[in-house]
């Protein structure tokens, strides 16, 4: 992408496209938090942020991973190399999938409990836990990005 001449030396006035669906994606997350919302909403708002983050890996990480190991150095139009862009992202995401994590199985699941919902008649939040687990498949992610670790992915 060809920048205009007056932002070629203003880059850092431009954000990011993968940083910038990541914050939107933050937000998704945060109405999962908000206590205003029926516990349902909340747990709604939890499947969503999920389902983001499946389909951001699955097309925009890897497309920066297909992009770093064709040995692409161009960078995106504020200025970042395709593993500079992995690591930001690497970054920004893992303690949003904490919280994740954290709001699902320290807030929502123990008020579903509590309210004898439903959505709990499936069993225990541990045989939840393993089901989750079970039914989800590792997504590579390592190189430069990361640690080689391996993300999850449910599946489809």
């Amino acid at each position: 992408m060809v920048l205009p001449r007056k932002l070629r030396h203003q880059k850092h006035l431009l954000f990011n496209r993968e940083l910038s669906w990541v914050e939107f994606n933050r937000r998704v997350l945060e109405e999962a938090f908000d206590q205003r919302h029926p516990l349902l909403e909340r747990l709604k708002f939890l499947g969503i942020f999920s389902s983001n983050l499946d389909e951001f890996f699955m097309v925009r990480v890897s497309g920066l991973q297909e992009a770093l190991e064709a040995g692409f150095t161009e960078t995106s139009p504020d200025g970042m190399t395709p593993s500079e862009q992995l690591k930001e992202i690497s970054k920004h995401l893992r303690p949003l999938i904490d919280m994740q994590t954290r709001c699902l199985e320290d807030e929502i699941l123990p008020a579903l409990e509590a309210e004898d919902t439903d959505a709990t008649s499936c069993g225990s939040r541990s045989s939840f836990s393993l089901r989750v687990q079970s039914q989800s498949e590792p997504l590579p992610h390592g190189g430069p990005a990361g640690n080689g670790e391996r993300f999850r992915v449910a599946s489809s």
